[in-house]
């Protein structure tokens, strides 16, 4: 008997592409996502068996690129993966921030976003401190201990996702742009014109 072609990757990816591009993840269903995607609502049904699930994998899945990104700028040099890890994660950080903003949050959602937060909050600070540990001259003050600095680069983040700072959805133009802003703040006057690489 022959297997089932597997349709997740194309499932989560649409759903992703649908909730980035119209911001309504509650218009989202499985006859939405099977139009878009060009197959069958069939098809989807034999993976999942409901919407939060595959709003939760979606988020995983996410995730799980951001992450893979972020371990290939590691490999910069220290200034440069300095400033394109930032702008890296400014984007993740402001739709985090605008959707944990909003109220009456359904429960997929907010599973979701507890699984964003958990990454912001353990895994992401990582990254920054193996970039300073790799370059500790980035640091401001020789006194500063280099874990606490990588967590107050993310805290610092936050400001810089507010609406009145910058756009819904920023382009890659206005994230440098931002991220140059961030980087005089939290760097020596030298640092001003830390590279950032575009995408």
């Amino acid at each position: 008997m022959p297997t089932l072609k597997s349709y997740k990757k194309k499932i989560l990816e649409t759903t992703h592409h649908i909730a980035t591009t119209e911001g309504d993840v509650k218009s989202i269903t499985f006859k939405k996502i099977a139009a878009v995607a060009g197959i069958k609502v069939k098809d989807i049904e034999n993976e999942y068996s409901n919407m939060a699930d595959v709003f939760y994998d979606t988020g995983c899945m996410h995730i799980g690129h951001h992450e893979a990104r972020s371990k290939k700028i590691l490999n910069l040099s220290g200034e440069y993966a300095m400033g394109t890890m930032i702008k890296h994660d400014l984007g993740l950080l402001i739709y985090y921030t605008r959707d944990s903003a909003k109220e009456n949050l359904d429960p997929v959602t907010k599973r979701v976003l507890n699984f964003v937060k958990n990454y912001i909050e353990t895994v992401m600070p990582e990254y920054y401190f193996k970039i300073l540990i790799k370059s500790p001259t980035l640091i401001p003050n020789k006194n500063l201990n280099a874990k606490l600095y990588a967590s107050f680069i993310i805290h610092s983040m936050f400001f810089y996702t507010k609406e009145e700072v910058i756009s819904l959805e920023p382009n890659s133009k206005e994230l440098t742009k931002i991220t140059q802003k961030l980087i005089v703040s939290l760097f020596s006057g030298s640092k001003e014109e830390m590279k950032i690489e575009q995408d």
